[in-house]
């Protein structure tokens, strides 16, 4: 891949990854761009072995339908998170749920001595703000391996292809 970057974006890098799940031949990324920055197909070349990749596709995250781009929110719900604490994840998890597209599934998992879905990934707005309008009873132990480990099953089981799980802790 080779896109152009002026010095003014160079202290926010583009990221390639990988897509899980594309039968070969096939292969699918996602690149990352600096905030507010777009890009089309015309700017981009991919090339295997020196030669120009044909047939290809410039999909923008917002344009992606539903199995596509996806994330799950795994907040911590354990006693350590007493007042400003997850008052400010929830308050984090909403900001972070009003700004994703309207097509982008958004799941939540909360986390204590054990971790569960409490939001399979949707992308209804109304389920997902109803979830994070109070924040979840708080209960003793932080296992974050284990809601992690959640989170990214939620992902498979979802088909998401191109997911991300963001972890809310102190």
């Amino acid at each position: 891949l080779v896109a152009s970057q002026s010095a003014a974006d160079a202290a926010e890098p583009l990221q390639l990854t990988e897509v899980q799940g594309a039968q070969f031949p096939e292969r699918s990324f996602v690149l990352s761009l600096p905030s507010d920055r777009a890009l089309t197909a015309e700017q981009v070349r991919v090339t295997e072995d020196d030669v120009d990749v044909d047939a290809l596709r410039v999909t923008p995250g917002g344009a992606a339908g539903r199995g596509t781009f996806g994330v799950v929110l795994a907040i911590d719900a354990s006693k350590s998170m007493r007042g400003s604490a997850i008052e400010d994840a929830m308050a984090a998890a909403r900001a972070f749920a009003a700004r994703r597209q309207p097509n982008q599934p958004l799941g939540v998992v909360f986390f204590s001595r054990t971790a569960r879905l409490a939001l399979a990934p949707t992308t209804d707005a109304g389920r997902i703000a109803d979830l994070l309008a109070a924040p979840p009873r708080l209960t003793t132990g932080t296992h974050i391996l284990d809601a992690t480990v959640v989170a990214v099953d939620v992902l498979r089981r979802e088909e998401i292809s191109a997911g991300s799980v963001v972890v809310l802790s102190d």
